[in-house]
Order: structure tokens, then sequence, then C-alpha cells
């Protein structure tokens, strides 16, 4: 009689798992054709909206599939609106940001290549350079977190603000914060 029981509870999770399954399976795809037609829009303003919703439905530092996820989103995005093109775009800027603090979760070296290209491209914003930093101090490495910061003023990135207080608050021994 038991042995039954626990069969039959055996059966219902199958069926569950199944139901689960199909369930996720049929988010993913409706995630394809969203990913698809935002990126068809060839508007930087909305593929950062998309990736920042879609980072919402998790943690990347905790979910390896939703790390790639982001980070194919973002490689997508990239590969179908060039990065001279959108440079100058704001949100095209936090993107790229935002693909470089994803890829330090994996790949340290990466990551700094990420960034390079962030603040060689769009050097016109103080966020860009401050994420940089903000990076390099998170790596140990002060003194190039501070070179980065008074290069980024030499360049003229805006809000000049910004970029003062993230230089002071790394020059008194904290993580500049503004990005």
């Amino acid at each position: 009689m038991e042995e039954e029981e626990h069969t039959d509870r055996q059966q219902q999770l199958a069926k569950f798992f199944q139901k689960l399954n199909k369930i996720k399976q049929s988010l993913n795809e409706d995630d394809t054709d969203n990913i698809n037609q935002v990126i068809s829009s060839n508007s930087p303003d909305s593929c950062l909206s998309y990736l920042m919703d879609l980072e919402k439905r998790g943690d990347p530092r905790l979910d390896h599939n939703h790390l790639t996820r982001l980070t194919d989103f973002c490689t997508r995005v990239f590969s179908n609106m060039p990065l001279k093109k959108h440079s100058q775009s704001e949100s095209y800027a936090r993107m790229l940001v935002r693909f470089a603090e994803l890829k330090a979760i994996q790949d340290v070296s990466e990551a700094e290549a990420n960034f390079d290209i962030a603040r060689s491209q769009s050097p016109n914003f103080a966020f860009v350079h401050i994420a940089h930093a903000q990076f390099e101090h998170s790596q140990g490495n002060t003194k190039r977190a501070i070179h980065i910061l008074q290069n980024a003023g030499e360049l003229g990135a805006k809000p000049k603000e910004q970029l003062e207080a993230a230089l002071q608050s790394l020059q008194w021994g904290r993580t500049p914060m503004g990005s």
C-alpha cells in the first residue's frame, strides 16, 4: 500500500516537472522573439531597457545560464549595431559597461579588454571611466584606477563633478561611486 502511494507521488511529481519544463521552454522561446524584435529596432535605448528587464530575472553571479543569456544578448546587440555608429549614445555606452561588468564575473582579462573598448569608444561619458576605475579598484589596482579617472578628466568626460567625486573617493581609500 505504501509502495503504491510512493509510486503515485513519483508519477505526480514527474508530471509536474514535465509541465514546468514545458512552461520554461515556452518562456525561452518567447524571449527569442522579443530579443529579435528589440535588436531589430536598432535603438540603443530599447536594447538597454530590455537588458535591464532581462537582468531582473535572476542573479548573473549565482546563475551561470542567466549570465550566459545576458552576455549573449549584449553580443547580439553589438554585432547588429556597429560600435562606430552608436558609441556616442549614452545607452549604448551603458551596455558596453554592463557587458564588461558581466564579463568580469567570467574572465577578468576579457573584462579588462571590454572596459578598454568602452573607454576608447565612448570617452565622453564619466560613468564609463568610473566603472572601469571601480573594476580596477576591486582588483586591487588602485593606482591604475586613479590614473583612469585622471585621464578621463583630461579627456573632458562629463559630468566632471562625478569624475572628481569618484577620484576623491579613491584617494580617500573608498570605492568610487557614480556609474
